[in-house]
């Protein structure tokens, strides 16, 4: 970390990240930049909604309701630079947040799922296979929006209205295959190859990581009174003697 950075780090600590064998480290930061201001940010337009049938029913009784006021305006132009215009990106502005919102509360939902399948007790076998369903929902979740990215990455060499290619196929399949985890090293420090052995370590990993620690009194006892100075018997009977006049 850069020094600069360091010295504003307030904290850090590591978190459970799925569907790998690392732990996802946060870092939190106090900037004391004074002058740094952001600007207004830039609509990319997600003209993908116009696909979806629902959507575009919703934009015509939109689209009629805001044609009723043109007559407020001088003429057409005004009312679409001055009205419409704001109206058409606040309805595709809410339309895409409203999707991205039940997205992540699907994959929260799933994500929950998969920790609380871990922190059951039963059989590997069982767990395995639940666990697959429940990637298998995840990933139909987010497959649209990957690919909308795949596809808008600069790395395709894609232009404006070009149909995706064998190349760009390829090169998506190269970006997948890069991702799969193809080998871990589990807690007894032996490597696991096959997808069964992975998703076997991976449920034994967490279901260790989130058992309850077991602790006996005594021992919490002994933590306690570690942490507790002993003062001498001389000391104790000087300390509860009242204050003099002579102290003040």
């Amino acid at each position: 970390m850069n020094v600069d950075l360091l010295s504003g780090k307030q904290g850090a600590e590591t978190v459970a990240a799925a569907f790998t064998d690392h732990l996802a480290v946060l870092i939190r930061l106090k900037l004391t930049l004074r002058n740094m201001h952001r600007g207004r940010g830039r609509l990319r337009m997600n003209t993908t909604l116009l696909n979806d049938e629902p959507f575009r029913m919703k934009i015509r009784g939109a689209w009629n309701e805001w044609k009723q006021h043109i007559h407020r305006f001088p003429d057409i132009v005004h009312w679409w630079v001055q009205y419409a215009k704001q109206k058409v990106k606040g309805f595709f502005i809410n339309e895409g947040a409203e999707r991205n919102a039940d997205r992540r509360r699907m994959e929260d939902f799933y994500y929950s799922a998969i920790y609380d399948v871990l922190r059951e007790p039963g059989p590997h076998p069982d767990k395995m296979l639940k666990l697959k369903k429940l990637k298998a929902k995840i990933v139909r979740l987010s497959s649209p929006y990957r690919q909308r990215l795949m596809v808008n990455t600069a790395e395709l060499h894609q232009i404006a209205g070009e149909h995706p290619s064998l190349h760009h196929l390829l090169q998506s399949r190269k970006r997948q295959e890069n991702r799969l985890i193809r080998k871990i090293v589990d807690d007894n420090d032996e490597t696991q190859t096959t997808s069964t052995t992975i998703l076997r370590a991976f449920a034994t990993h967490f279901q260790q990581a989130f058992q309850p620690t077991e602790s006996k009194d005594q021992s919490v006892k002994q933590l306690i009174e570690c942490g507790l100075r002993t003062i001498a018997t001389e000391i104790r009977a000087t300390l509860t003697q009242p204050i003099s006049m002579e102290e003040f």
